[in-house]
């Protein structure tokens, strides 16, 4: 049984292309989604080889990495991890503003899911975080110092909504994350779940890439293809629950924390094109 956690933070330093595959669809490479709501995401299990390659790197300890991670050969020596780690989950998504540059945007399905998904770890009251954001549609909430608003509307995409004013911070201080203060509050708007919907299924980067013929030094012919990328400043979260097998092992939370808190790694394709590089904050 998993008996202890973490709550993970990912803000997104530069786009990130975590790659589902090869698509018939106009987009050749589209990033991971969810099925259920087509919404981005990180799959766990590339998360869990990126921040195992850190630990060797950083412990320089096999036996630890192995114990903690598990041992990845099969027969009598294999051993499962002690630390099971789910897909990253948006959180806040950026989008072009006409006041501000860019917003961060959520809505109230990513609040609630969110609140269910840390209460446990971050020990606080689920349903005391339900129902506390619900905007109409063609509305907005945003906080009372935001760099977003006009006189009347905020221009986000090609939506442009009514919004109302409130103190952020009174919706967000249960949580307890230091993350969570008045740099990301100026940015932030909730929307409705369907403006979500559109502007995380649609406003994504689509780059069309090409490869070089080595010989010639030119396009390479057929070689055309178009690459879809989650827009840096996004911020996904996930967690990672630890099971305690003996005494010796009481530690591990405290390890990861130590490991992963205000690092920055890389997940994902094109790393030496700069793609794929976050920062973490680990709660």
């Amino acid at each position: 049984m998993f008996n202890n956690g973490k709550v993970v933070i990912y803000k997104a330093l530069t786009p990130l292309h975590p790659g589902a595959g090869s698509s018939l669809s106009y987009v050749d490479l589209p990033v991971q989604r969810e099925r259920h709501t087509n919404f981005p995401m990180m799959a766990g299990s590339g998360i869990k080889g990126v921040i195992r390659d850190l630990a060797c790197r950083a412990w320089n300890d096999a036996k630890k990495v192995d114990n903690i991670f598990g041992i990845e050969t099969t027969g009598d020596n294999s051993r499962s991890s002690m630390v099971a780690f789910t897909d990253a989950k948006i959180l806040f998504y950026p989008v072009r503003s006409l006041r501000g540059i860019y917003a961060l945007i959520t809505c109230p399905y990513v609040f609630e899911r969110f609140s269910r998904d840390v209460a446990e770890i971050l020990k606080i009251d689920y349903a005391a975080e339900q129902n506390k954001i619900d905007p109409e549609d063609g509305k907005a909430i945003i906080d009372n110092k935001s760099c977003l608003k006009g006189d009347k509307h905020i221009g986000l995409e090609e939506f442009l909504l009514a919004f109302e004013a409130r103190e952020l911070k009174k919706i967000f201080e249960n949580f307890k994350i230091d993350f969570f203060n008045e740099e990301l509050y100026k940015r932030v708007a909730i929307v409705s779940d369907s403006a979500f919907a559109d502007i995380a299924n649609y406003a994504v980067e689509v780059r069309t890439r090409i490869k070089i013929d080595q010989k010639t030094g030119t396009a390479k012919r057929g070689a055309l293809f178009v690459e879809e990328f989650v827009p840096a400043e996004a911020i996904f979260y996930s967690q990672i629950f630890i099971n305690r097998r003996s005494e010796e092992n009481k530690d591990v939370a405290a390890e990861l924390q130590q490991l992963l808190d205000k690092k920055t790694i890389q997940i994902g394709a094109d790393e030496t094109t700069g793609s794929g590089f976050v920062t973490l904050r680990v709660y």
